[in-house]
């Protein structure tokens, strides 16, 4: 009875950890690249008030849901402060969350306070990357 439970057990470790393997080895290192590269262009796009390059990173969920560059830049402005003028920025990892890549980069807020923007990203069909949503969460001052 012992050596089934252990079975048991040793079988959920491994589908765990194969299953956690899998999630990150759906990305390439050209997909990482590619996602820190369409974030970094937002923010400089963002840094030069070009609300149309800057919206052209946006998924077709984002693009639907504003209609156009001057709603979605002002709503950057408004909600999205420290994305939209921080005083540093620092480009983290991407980790996948339930088959979602997440870009972490780490922020200080026109205010001064660290903040961690969670950018979960999408792959359309032509392969480019497109940010379809954008979490802010309060940051350890480490990590900028």
């Amino acid at each position: 009875m012992k050596s089934i439970k252990l079975f048991i057990t040793l079988f959920a470790v491994l589908f765990i950890s194969f299953n956690s393997l899998a999630e990150t080895e759906l990305l390439s290192d050209a997909d990482i690249v590619s996602i820190k590269t369409v974030v970094s262009s937002q923010l400089q796009a963002f840094s030069e008030d070009n609300a149309t390059k800057a919206f052209s990173y946006a998924s077709p969920k984002i693009k639907s849901i504003f209609g156009d560059s001057d709603n979605f830049m002002a709503m950057v402005k408004k909600s999205y402060p420290s994305v939209y003028r921080p005083k540093n920025i620092n480009i983290g990892t991407v980790e996948m969350h339930r088959g979602i890549p997440i870009l972490l980069v780490y922020l200080v807020g026109p205010d001064g306070n660290f903040i961690t923007a969670n950018y979960a990203m999408q792959k359309q069909p032509n392969k480019e990357w497109k940010i379809d949503s954008c979490i802010l969460t309060t940051a350890e001052a480490e990590n900028i």
